[in-house]
């Protein structure tokens, strides 16, 4: 279904040589792009794939007629990188111009070709940024761009909201990866987690006043505040749970705004 033409794709690659060096982009003819003519590029009915890169681009050489390149350089066009939160290397699926999906994990030529195939699919376990970096897991890594995509297309997820320098919080994240891969072998939902030091725009929305703090969503809406065990079966058990229920929404407090 995401592979019909009428579907946009946005490949947002920062830098190649450190995130992309197993794939050969140079196989695709591309168009250089700028702040004026980016978002009729990926807005058009026929997928894009946009380069946005910090050094010198390659010359793509094949052209392929389901799939329209391009290539936009961020140090230069500062607004896209602004407008878009471009901060760290990123591969964005878009559909008629609105996200749906981030690659996140090892960004390989076989990550990219199961993206490609189903914008949703599920990453092998890696390690994660900043304060996960020791941690091989499964957890989607969420931030003030990519927040609402993610919540909106996945069914059930359970978000840890923390800080990197809360003691609570980093005796949680051992059991909370290893219980992230757990629930996706058992397809009972996702595990995410939302730095808020970082992004406080989403934090700040959600009325998050203490670390960490565990909110449950289904189909794309705040549920309810977990308040469960922080062992590994605890949240294992609780997706397990709660994806067998319809959805029905309670909200203790009411965000100050949906994203």
């Amino acid at each position: 279904m995401f592979r019909n033409l009428y579907l946009v794709l946005l490949f947002i690659i920062i830098n190649i040589l450190s995130s992309f060096a197993e794939i050969n982009l140079s196989e695709y003819k591309s168009t250089p792009l700028d702040t004026i003519t980016l978002n009729s590029f990926i807005s058009s009915s026929k997928p894009a794939i946009v380069y946005y890169y910090t050094k010198t681009a390659d010359e793509y050489l094949e052209e392929n007629n389901e799939v329209a390149f391009g290539v936009l350089d961020i140090d230069k066009e500062l607004k896209i990188r602004s407008s878009y939160s471009i901060e760290t290397p990123s591969v964005v699926y878009y559909k008629k111009g609105k996200e749906v999906s981030e690659l996140q994990g090892v960004k390989t030529k076989k990550s990219l070709e199961k993206f490609i195939e189903d914008p949703l699919t599920v990453p092998e376990p890696f390690a994660g940024p900043g304060s996960w970096s020791d941690i091989e897991s499964q957890v989607a890594h969420l931030s003030n761009r990519n927040y609402t995509s993610f919540i909106s297309n996945n069914k059930d997820v359970l978000a840890m909201f923390f800080t990197p320098q809360c003691g609570h919080c980093k005796r949680a994240k051992p059991a909370y990866g290893e219980a992230s891969v757990s629930v996706v072998k058992k397809n009972v939902g996702r595990l995410a987690a939302v730095d808020c030091s970082i992004n406080k725009k989403v934090c700040d929305i959600l009325n998050i006043e203490s670390y960490p703090t565990f909110i449950y969503f289904k189909d794309g809406k705040k549920v309810d505040a977990y308040k469960g065990g922080r062992a590994k079966d605890d949240f294992i058990n609780f997706l397990s749970e709660k994806s067998k229920e319809s959805p029905t929404v309670k909200l203790n407090k009411k965000s100050k705004k949906e994203l």
